[in-house]
């Protein structure tokens, strides 16, 4: 079946260049009448004949070439051979879903905003709430035990459905608010705690869930290597100061911050982008290889996050797990007496890797953190995933986050838990306001 579209492909590429001609002849045509009145003299000229003669054919050669382009990328869209977004063909809103606005904590959403995700594997709306949580409206205040929900994409449900993310599963489930705080954009623990400090604490809540997820949690929070593998943006880190164990809070690039009219600039440029990125397929590839060349030009080939390989259970250095033990044991002092629930994350390569025997050193470091406090429970999803038949299901085949199986298993892994149970009994005595 592949094939048969690959050669579809080309037999519609060799069609465009049979039709050079034609086009060229109708352009030439279209031109010479266009000349007609004032610019009479151009077309009986044979120099000027010559010159429409000349554009005519130029611009049907970049006409052909553009549309050669247009087919070769949706072919290589449609068959996976490249991993890059379907267009949506929806006029682009000129204001980000996810952009560094947030002072505390960086990257957020808009309030009230929206944006539609299309892939091959889903097509979907996104709409914030009016505090910027991709969630249903929630309000400050609360007449019974509500759950604090705080995490990155797998969280947020990056290419699932509202109704489809844990969060909402669970709440329907148990009865239970559980109020998501997830959201895309490199959001790591670092982060976590600064919006549980700057926004998560306005709201009244009972119970904190933190979603941890190995694959770039560690990475997320080391600024050596962000440094050297995004762009400049406006993250939040802790700098690791000349005493062991001490750590400073700063930001990077804070002239990247809020909508200043350079910000609004900028979004105006990347919403024409976008146009094309919506309604053509070679600008959604073209798109895609630009970001995989300039991340691995600042990478150096290094073995990170997101790459073949690497491993969070295991591959973390021991800088990066001093500050990941620092920034959750200040975000459970942040949070107390509230009781504190670790729900971790696998990707395919750790159940691979934990599936050869090789046991993580992630448990003991998540022990160590959770040691003399009682009312912290960890909950890690690694050995059920592995256990599970078909494991590849639960990921998408577009980007590698939770398929609506894969969330599914996740919720009914984590309601099944007794450590959930004995969470949810415990909000009931501990309701704070």
């Amino acid at each position: 079946m592949k094939n048969r579209q690959i050669l579809v492909g080309f037999a519609a590429t060799g069609l465009f260049f049979a039709g050079f001609e034609a086009v060229a002849a109708e352009l030439e045509s279209s031109l010479a009448a266009a000349a007609g009145g004032r610019l009479e003299w151009l077309r009986k000229n044979p120099r000027g004949r010559k010159a429409i003669r000349l554009f005519a054919r130029g611009a049907a050669v970049v006409l052909i070439c553009l549309l050669a382009l247009e087919a070769m990328s949706a072919a290589a869209v449609h068959l996976r051979l490249v991993p890059a977004h379907m267009p949506n063909y929806r006029w682009p809103s000129f204001n980000p879903f996810w952009a560094d606005t947030h002072a505390a904590f960086g990257v957020w959403h808009g309030a009230h905003s929206r944006y539609t995700h299309v892939t091959d594997c889903y097509n979907l709306e996104y709409k914030a709430n009016g505090h910027g949580m991709r969630d249903r409206p929630r309000s400050l205040d609360a007449d019974r035990p509500r759950v604090a929900m705080l995490g990155d994409s797998f969280l947020e449900g990056y290419g699932l459905a509202r109704e489809d993310r844990v969060s909402d599963r669970l709440e329907t489930e148990t009865g239970v608010p559980h109020l998501n705080f997830g959201t895309s954009g490199s959001f790591g623990p670092t982060q976590y705690f600064l919006q549980y400090r700057s926004l998560v604490s306005r709201f009244d809540h009972a119970g904190v869930i933190v979603n941890l997820l190995p694959d770039n949690d560690f990475t997320d929070d080391d600024p050596e290597h962000w440094r050297k593998a995004i762009r400049e943006r406006y993250r939040p880190y802790f700098f690791e100061t000349e005493a062991p164990g001490r750590y400073r809070l700063g930001y990077m690039h804070e002239n990247k911050l809020g909508e200043s009219r350079r910000i609004r600039r900028q979004e105006y440029i990347r919403g024409t982008r976008n146009v094309l990125r919506n309604f053509t397929y070679s600008a959604r590839v073209i798109n895609y290889f630009q970001g995989w060349a300039e991340y691995a030009i600042k990478t150096d080939g290094r073995s990170v996050s997101g790459t073949v390989g690497h491993s969070g259970y295991y591959d973390y250095t021991p800088d990066q797990a001093r500050r990941f033990r620092y920034v959750l044991s200040r975000l459970i002092e942040e949070s107390e007496p509230r009781p504190v629930l670790f729900v971790v994350m696998p990707r395919p390569v750790d159940i691979e890797r934990y599936r050869s025997g090789e046991p993580p050193p992630l448990a003991g470091l998540l022990s160590a953190i959770t040691r003399n406090r009682p009312h912290v429970a960890i909950i890690d999803l690694l050995e059920p995933f592995a256990r599970a038949d078909g494991a590849d299901r639960f990921y998408n085949g577009c980007d590698g986050h939770w398929s609506p199986a894969g969330a599914r298993f996740a919720f009914e892994t984590i309601r099944a838990d007794p450590v959930y149970k004995r969470f949810l009994s415990t909000i009931n005595l501990v309701y704070v306001r």
